[in-house]
């Protein structure tokens, strides 16, 4: 006699059931009862954690190709269906079920890792399962796998801030382009430069480990670490508050180099800044300036440098020597 395997479970597409019932404007206390005594099971209770997590990272994957994929074949399955009908109190819940089972489902196949993005010069806020907070910069991508004894997010691109909420016993790691930062509940800064992956820290401790080298970087508050792909790194003490400033809105510089300078303004800016090759690009500067804020960052470092800005057609601003203008 053979062996049932695992019967499916209802809990996913009952948690999506409720997650649309709960969206409408009025909801009956007999509803509400109801949805509080079913996710008084565990496995309800995680479902609909796991619905609500895809349907508020279903806005950042809208433009992935996997995403563009399933949705497109769930609608062309459910087009003849849809064509039928007629009434739009009964069209109106079954698309939007459709589109909770559709964002669901895709979570689900993904391995229930939502991925959060941000464009060029936006910012978001993202408040995972667990309570903590991680904040992505501009031009940003993670992916998070918070559930069960593990809390893991992969940054594949750009800069993250996380607000880690304490519990020993489930660490907090993130990845990114090889380098692992393990923590248990603290405040850090993860950025993904193109020489290096910079760990700052603000509070707490953080581990820091390169792929699989046994060696490991301990950091304390106020320190950061730049870990190229190989080759040797140490932790140097920073002013994390400044490091991280990008979270109020504003980019902070002190004895940074006009090069420097230009190219953290240019992840934020919509018009690209370029140095001409006799401009002072090893030249310091100080100044705070608000995030995306171009106009004033040029307005200010012309002033104080005796540079000239052309502005070409597609809006890149072009500085160099007053002089040679």
């Amino acid at each position: 006699m053979s062996t049932p395997g695992p019967q499916p479970t209802r809990a996913a597409p009952e948690a999506a059931s409720w997650h649309m019932r709960l969206g409408h404007r009025s909801v009956t206390n007999r509803a509400l009862r109801d949805f509080y005594a079913w996710r008084q099971l565990p496995a309800n209770d995680e479902a609909y954690l796991r619905v609500v997590t895809a349907w508020e990272g279903a806005a950042a994957v809208a433009d992935d190709p996997d995403m563009l994929r399933v949705t497109d074949t769930a609608l062309r399955r459910q087009q003849g269906a849809i064509a039928a009908l007629r009434n739009p109190r009964i069209l109106v819940p079954i698309v939007l079920a459709a589109v909770v089972v559709v964002v669901a489902g895709a979570a689900f196949m993904s391995g229930l890792d939502p991925t959060y993005v941000t464009r060029p010069g936006e910012q978001r806020l993202v408040v995972l399962a667990d309570g903590s907070r991680m904040r992505l910069n501009t031009d940003s991508r993670a992916r998070v796998h918070v559930r069960g004894g593990e809390r893991r997010i992969r940054l594949d691109r750009g800069e993250a801030f996380f607000d880690v909420a304490h519990d020993p016993a489930r660490p907090f790691v993130v990845q990114a382009d090889g380098a692992s930062v393990r923590a248990i509940g603290t405040r850090f800064d993860v950025l993904r430069a193109p020489s290096a992956v910079k760990v700052t820290l603000l509070e707490g401790v953080v581990r820091v480990q390169r792929g699989a080298e046994p060696q490991t970087w301990t950091l304390t508050p106020n320190q950061q670490l730049s870990l190229p792909e190989s080759g040797a790194a140490s932790p140097h003490p920073t002013d994390a508050a400044t490091a991280t400033a990008w979270t109020a809105g504003r980019l902070i510089f002190h004895e940074t180099t006009l090069a420097a300078a230009v190219a953290e303004v240019n992840r934020y800016g919509r018009h690209r800044i370029e140095l001409d090759p006799s401009a002072p690009a090893d030249r310091r500067i100080d100044g705070v300036f608000d995030v995306g804020d171009t106009e004033a960052f040029v307005s200010a470092v012309t002033g104080y440098l005796d540079l000239s800005a052309e502005r070409d057609a597609d809006g890149t601003i072009r500085l160099r020597p007053a002089a040679a203008g």
